[in-house]
């Protein structure tokens, strides 16, 4: 038996919702070989998303912490501490790690702990060790410069990123990078031209478009947003990211018919992706009354019905919902907000269910919850109106 078919299985249940059967796929695959870590780090991950810390805690314990091999596992067990805010064990375990002289493992993952602790100067010793050994690791400038941030030392960051980029100006990396804190200081015209900049040099550069677009809309600019993905498209129209990217926009600016458009060509470039999948249907349940256009809708999330992810399965049940099945509707909806109790659409959605099925009070519950911050959603003059029917 293959250790590797039984990964590959349980990966692609996993894609199919169908969780316990991944995870029962994973036990087997480590029972077949019981050293490769990054399956035991996989499995130990899928027993905390069940609630299981006993189960992941045994696994990434259960290996021998002075041989290097096993240094993964170990800085896994870290994270799981960390995540747990243990940070007495979290710290003491990362000090564990057998570190090879040119990894800087043991330092960077300090770093990560002290700086969740917000023990700013600790961390940022420990990222400059890792930086000694690695000077241009982008994502341990991109920890620093975090840090100098935090300690109101902006000077320092500009500083490092300024000299590195007239180092190296080729680095897209690093220009990403001064950008991104660009951005941050709201130094926008800056940015623009940076990302404009990196476009003229790399036309199928598509995080460059997708920062210019965010830039102009924290200006208040839609119209520049869309333009910037509009010539995303033109230069890579197969690019997945960028047409969902684009689709969000046209949402976004109310243009729901060309998003709907957009996430259409996605499917048929991507028949099985679940977040096209997702987001085609959820916004047709948004934004249609037509019956026909919901059973399709329906029609293609029907798959999500074991899920947990909490997103796609409110789709499912909300569909349901539109559709008539009002127990499914039910059934998947309550799952849907015990895995997510606090977004307020999901209890939205719910509020609605348990109002159809004449269940006042926890209709009036789950929509006042969702009534209860003051941020305005597309949903929110129905769900007031939803809750003022059931107090009148």
């Amino acid at each position: 038996e293959s250790d590797n078919a039984y990964i590959l299985m349980s990966k692609a249940q996993q894609k199919a919702g169908l969780q316990d059967l991944a995870l029962e796929s994973m036990e087997k695959a480590l029972s077949i070989n019981p050293g490769n870590n990054g399956t035991r780090i996989s499995l130990a991950k899928m027993f905390v998303q069940k609630k299981d810390d006993a189960r992941a805690l045994k696994l990434l314990t259960d290996v021998d912490k002075s041989k290097a091999q096993n240094a993964e596992v170990v800085s896994a067990l870290a994270d799981y501490y960390a995540s747990k805010q243990d940070w007495e064990n979290a710290e003491k375990t990362a000090k564990s790690i057998v570190q090879t002289a040119d990894n800087g493992l043991v330092d960077f993952k300090l770093g990560q702990i002290y700086y969740a602790q917000k023990k700013y100067p600790q961390a940022l010793d420990a990222y400059e060790k890792v930086l000694k050994q690695k000077p241009l690791a982008i994502d341990i400038l991109a920890n620093i410069t975090d840090i100098q941030l935090a300690m109101g030392e902006p000077a320092q960051a500009n500083e490092r990123l300024n000299n590195l980029v007239k180092q190296h100006p080729d680095n897209i990396g690093l220009l990403n990078l001064r950008g991104q804190l660009y951005k941050q200081q709201k130094q926008f015209s800056e940015a623009e031209k940076l990302y404009t900049d990196i476009i003229k040099r790399n036309k199928n550069a598509d995080f460059a478009y997708k920062n210019l677009a965010e830039i102009f809309f924290l200006q208040k600019q839609p119209d520049k947003a869309l333009t910037s993905f509009l010539q995303a498209q033109a230069a890579m129209p197969e690019n997945l990211d960028i047409k969902m990217a684009l689709a969000e926009i046209y949402d976004r600016i109310g243009k729901t018919d060309e998003a709907l458009a957009i996430y259409q060509a996605a499917l048929t470039l991507s028949p099985e992706n679940k977040l096209i999948i997702n987001n085609l249907a959820a916004l047709t349940a948004t934004t249609t009354e037509d019956p026909a256009k919901l059973k399709a809708a329906f029609e293609l999330v029907k798959g999500f019905k074991n899920m947990t992810q909490p997103g796609f399965l409110d789709t499912y049940a909300w569909l349901a919902f539109l559709n008539g099945d009002t127990d499914t509707a039910l059934s998947s909806m309550e799952k849907v907000v015990k895995l997510a109790p606090d977004f307020p659409e999901f209890n939205y959605h719910l509020g609605v269910i348990y109002a159809a099925k004449g269940k006042t009070a926890e209709a009036k519950t789950a929509l006042d919850k969702a009534l209860s911050n003051s941020q305005q959603y597309r949903w929110t003059p129905k769900a007031q109106e939803a809750l003022s029917k059931l107090t009148s």
